[in-house]
C-alpha cells in the first residue's frame, strides 16, 4: 500500500518511471500529442496495441524478470495511477473523461508513457502498467523469433546453451527485424526512456500542469529497474540479477547523455509558445550540453564533441525546424559512438556517474575569535578543540581541491559522522608571523548549516505550476546564470575571493550555496537559480510524502518551516546578509540595508491566486526575528582592501549591459563558454601585505573596535548586563 501511495502522489506529477510510446520498430516515432490524442496519435496507438502479448506470455522464460518488473512502479501504476488525486487534476484540465480508455476517436495522451495498451472488443484501452513491451517493442511478431533456439529441447535454459552460434546469429537478426529491442542495442533500447522521461506534449504541461519529466540519468535509473537475467541463463538457474560491468556504464553514461540533449532539442522543437513547457525545454537542452561538457572535460570523445556543437549551432526558439535536423544528428553520433566505444578507455568519467566516488569535503571554517594575538577575526576550525595556527598552512591563492572531492552540501560526511581534515587558517608570511588575513575560500557560508536531507532534481511545478511560472519570472530563477555567464563583477569578486571564473558556479564554491540549487553532483556548474528547495528545504525525504503527510511530519523529514518567523528570517538571512570577511574584503555586498518585508512583498506565491492559504506569519513578528537573527551574526566585518576595480575596458561593460542585472543570457540564445577577462586582480598575498590589519597600528584598534561590536551584539541579543551598568534590551 505504501508503495501504491507514493506512486500516486509522484509518478503523474514527476515522470519518474515512464518509457516511451510503444512503437513498430527501434526508432520510435517522437510525434507530439494533444491531451486527447488526436486521430493519428489514436492510430499509432492502436497499431500498436494490435501487436501486444502482454508481460503474461514474458514471464513464461522470463520469471526472475517478471518477479522484478512487479515490484516497481512501473507495475503498479496500472492500478493506482489513475486514481491518484494529481491525475484527475491533469485530466480535468484537459477534459479527459477517461485515463486508462479510449472515448470515440480520441485516446488520452496518458496511454502513451504510463500504459501498455491493448486493444479488447474493439476498444483501445490499457492492458498493463509500464511493461516489458513498453521498452523492448510489441512482441506479438518477434516473441517466437527471440525464444527459438533451434533445437529439439523443451527447457529453454538447456535450449539456449546449445544452440549454434550461426542460429543464433539469425535469431538475433530476425527478432530485431521483426521489431525486438534488445539490450544490446543501447541507443535505441534507452531512447525510449527518454521518449517519456523528458515529455514532448506542450499541452499537458502547460494547460494540464504536467510535468515536463524528473531528473533522469540514464546508469543510475537502469539500476532501479535492473533485470539483466541473460548471463544466468547461460550458466545457472537465471534467478542472479547481474550488474553490468563498469566498462558497460560508461559507455551507458555518454549515451545518455547524448539522448538527454537529442530529446530537449525535440522538446524545444515540439513548442509553440513561450511559456512553462518551452522554458523548461530549453533549460534541458543548455544542463545536457553542460553535462556533455563535463564528459569532454574527462575523456577527449569526438562524438561528444558533434553533438554539443550540434546543440550549439541552432537557436532554441519555440518551433525552429532545424532542431529536429540537429536532434537527428545527434542519434547518429550517439550510434556511432556507442557502436565503436571502449568503455575501458573511459575509466576517468567515472566520477561523473559512480556516487561513490564523490568523496565528502571538509567541514568549512567558522567565524572564531582569535586568542593569540586579537588583531582580526579570522577563519578557523569548527571543531572547538581544533588549532587556529595549524603548522602547515597553504597560501590562499593555492589550487582549489578537485571538484569531484568535494560535496559543499556536507550531506555524505553529515550521515557518515566524519569530520574530515581541518582546513586551513591563515598564511604565514615569509617573516614567520602568522598573518590574520582570512585565507581560504570556505566550501559554504559558515553561518550555514549542511542539510540533513539531499536535494532532488525534479521540478516542483509537476504539482505547484502556478508557482513554477511565477518562480521562471522572478529573479530568484536567473541568479546562477550571472555567475554561469561570467559577469565581470561577479568574476571580479570570485577572484579576489580565491575562485577562478571557471569554478565559481560549480556546486563546490560557496557562490552556489546562494546563487543557485545544486540538484546534481556539486563539481558540475550549476544551472538551476534559487529555487523552491532553497526556502522550502532540500526535498529528496519529503517530496513525495509531503501531500498527504501532516506539516509536522513534513518538516521532520527535511521541509523548512516558514511558518515560524524565525525560520524564514533566517533563511532570507542565509544569503542575503553576508559576514564573511573573505567575500566582503573581496567585494561582495553585505546586505545590511536588506528589508525583509519589502523583499517578502515581492515574492508573494501564495494566497487565493496560487490555490493556497493566505501568508501566516505577522510582519511584525517577522521584523523583530530578523533583526535578531542579525544581532546574533554581528557586524559586517570591515574591508580590509580596496573593493575590485571597476570594469576595466568598453567590451566588458558592453557584456556586463547584455547580461543584465542578473546577468542572464538572452532567452533563447546560447550562454557563453567562455569570455576574455582583463587583467587579474592584486593576489591575496599582496592584498595582504598592503593591508592595515598587516601593518598594525590602526589595524588593531580597527578590529578591537570590531570584536567590541560584536560583543555587544551578543550581550543584546542574549540580554544580558554589560560588567560597565550596561544591559540588553
Amino acid at each position: 500500500m505504501a508503495v501504491l501511495v507514493r506512486f500516486a502522489a509522484s509518478c503523474v506529477a514527476c515522470v519518474l518511471w515512464c518509457p516511451a510510446v510503444l512503437s513498430a520498430g527501434p526508432e520510435p516515432p517522437r510525434e507530439p500529442s494533444a491531451g486527447h490524442g488526436g486521430p493519428s496519435i489514436r492510430a499509432s496507438l492502436a497499431d500498436a496495441a494490435e501487436r501486444v502479448v502482454l508481460p503474461g506470455r514474458c514471464r513464461e522464460c522470463h520469471a526472475a524478470a517478471f518477479d522484478v518488473w512487479e515490484a516497481t512502479e512501473h507495475a503498479a501504476g496500472f492500478e493506482s495511477l489513475h486514481r491518484s488525486r494529481r491525475a484527475k487534476e491533469i485530466a480535468g484540465r484537459l477534459d479527459l473523461r477517461l485515463i486508462r480508455r479510449a472515448a470515440g476517436d480520441e485516446a488520452p495522451a496518458c496511454l502513451s508513457c504510463h500504459y501498455t495498451p491493448v486493444v479488447r472488443r474493439g476498444r483501445l484501452r490499457a492492458g498493463a502498467g509500464v511493461s516489458c513491451e513498453s521498452c523492448h517493442g510489441p512482441a506479438r511478431e518477434w516473441v517466437s523469433l527471440h525464444g527459438g533456439y533451434g533445437v529439439p529441447e523443451a527447457d529453454f535454459q538447456r535450449a539456449a546453451k546449445l544452440e549454434t552460434a550461426t542460429h543464433r546469429a539469425k535469431r538475433i537478426a530476425d527478432s530485431t527485424a521483426a521489431g525486438m529491442r534488445r539490450s544490446s542495442h543501447m541507443v535505441e533500447l534507452a531512447a525510449t526512456c527518454f521518449g517519456c522521461h523528458i515529455v514532448a506534449n506542450e499541452e499537458i504541461v502547460n494547460r494540464g500542469g504536467h510535468s515536463t519529466g524528473g531528473d533522469f540519468e540514464l546508469v543510475a535509473s537502469s539500476g532501479l529497474i535492473r533485470h539483466n537475467f541473460l548471463e544466468s541463463y547461460r550458466t545457472g538457474d537465471g534467478r542472479t540479477n547481474a550488474e553490468r560491468p563498469r566498462a558497460w556504464k560508461r559507455v551507458m553514461y555518454v549515451v545518455g547523455r547524448a539522448l538527454a540533449v537529442e530529446h530537449a532539442l525535440r522538446g524545444v522543437a515540439a513548442a509553440t509558445e513561450d511559456d512553462l513547457y518551452f522554458a523548461a525545454m530549453r533549460d534541458r537542452a543548455r544542463a545536457a550540453v553542460d553535462e556533455l561538457l563535463a564528459v569532454d572535460e574527462h575523456v577527449e570523445i569526438p562524438e561528444v564533441r558533434t553533438v554539443v556543437a550540434m546543440a550549439e549551432s541552432v537557436e532554441l526558439t519555440p518551433g525552429n525546424p532545424g532542431l529536429l535536423a540537429a536532434a537527428d544528428a545527434v542519434r547518429t553520433a550517439a550510434k556511432a559512438f556507442a557502436a565503436d566505444a571502449d568503455g575501458d578507455a573511459l575509466a576517468p568519467l567515472d566520477p561523473l556517474w559512480d556516487p561513490a566516488l564523490e568523496e565528502a569535503a571538509p567541514p568549512p571554517r567558522r567565524l572564531t575569535h582569535a586568542a593569540p594575538d586579537a588583531d582580526s577575526i579570522v577563519v578557523g576550525d569548527a571543531s572547538p578543540a581544533g588549532s587556529a595556527f595549524p603548522d602547515d598552512l597553504p597560501d590562499r591563492e593555492s589550487p582549489s581541491p578537485p571538484a569531484a572531492a568535494a560535496d559543499p552540501s556536507g550531506a555524505a560526511a553529515n550521515r557518515a559522522g566524519t569530520a574530515g581534515p581541518p582546513p586551513p587558517d591563515r598564511v604565514r608570511p615569509p617573516g614567520g608571523a602568522p598573518s590574520p588575513v582570512p585565507v581560504a575560500p570556505l566550501a559554504r557560508p559558515p553561518w550555514r548549516d549542511p542539510p540533513a536531507h539531499d536535494f532532488v532534481g525534479v521540478p516542483c511545478g509537476g504539482c505547484h505550476n502556478a508557482q513554477q511560472k511565477w518562480w521562471r519570472g522572478n529573479p530568484h530563477s536567473r541568479a546562477a546564470a550571472r555567475l554561469r555567464n561570467r559577469d565581470p563583477r561577479a568574476v571580479d569578486i570570485a577572484r579576489a575571493y580565491g575562485v577562478s571564473a571557471d569554478d565559481m558556479a560549480r556546486g563546490t564554491q560557496t557562490c552556489m550555496w546562494c546563487h543557485g540549487t545544486i540538484t546534481s553532483r556539486p563539481s558540475r556548474r550549476v544551472r538551476a537559480g534559487v529555487g523552491c528547495q532553497r526556502c522550502h528545504g532540500a526535498g529528496a525525504d519529503y517530496r513525495d510524502s509531503h501531500e498527504t503527510a501532516s506539516y509536522r511530519e513534513s518538516v521532520a523529514l527535511g521541509l523548512t518551516d516558514l511558518r515560524d518567523p524565525t525560520v524564514q528570517a533566517a533563511t532570507c538571512a542565509g544569503c542575503h546578509f553576508i559576514t564573511d570577511p573573505g567575500l566582503i574584503d573581496a567585494g561582495h555586498p553585505a546586505g545590511a540595508d536588506f528589508d525583509i518585508l519589502s523583499r517578502r512583498a515581492a515574492l508573494v506565491h501564495w494566497g487565493e491566486a496560487f490555490d493556497r492559504g493566505p501568508a501566516s506569519v505577522d510582519p511584525a513578528a517577522l521584523t523583530v526575528a530578523h533583526a535578531r537573527v542579525v544581532a546574533a551574526r554581528g557586524p559586517v566585518p570591515a574591508r580590509a582592501t580596496a573593493a575590485p576595480p571597476p570594469l576595466r575596458d568598453a567590451a566588458r561593460a558592453g557584456r556586463a549591459a547584455a547580461v543584465g542585472e542578473v546577468g542572464g543570457a538572452p532567452d533563447g540564445g546560447p550562454e557563453p563558454r567562455s569570455q576574455p577577462q582583463g587583467p587579474e586582480p592584486p593576489s591575496p598575498r599582496e592584498r595582504a601585505a598592503s593591508s592595515p590589519r598587516a601593518t598594525g597600528g590602526a589595524g588593531l584598534a580597527n578590529t578591537l573596535d570590531t570584536l567590541r561590536r560584536h560583543l555587544d551584539a551578543l550581550y543584546r541579543a542574549l540580554g544580558v548586563p554589560r560588567e560597565n551598568g550596561e544591559s540588553g534590551p
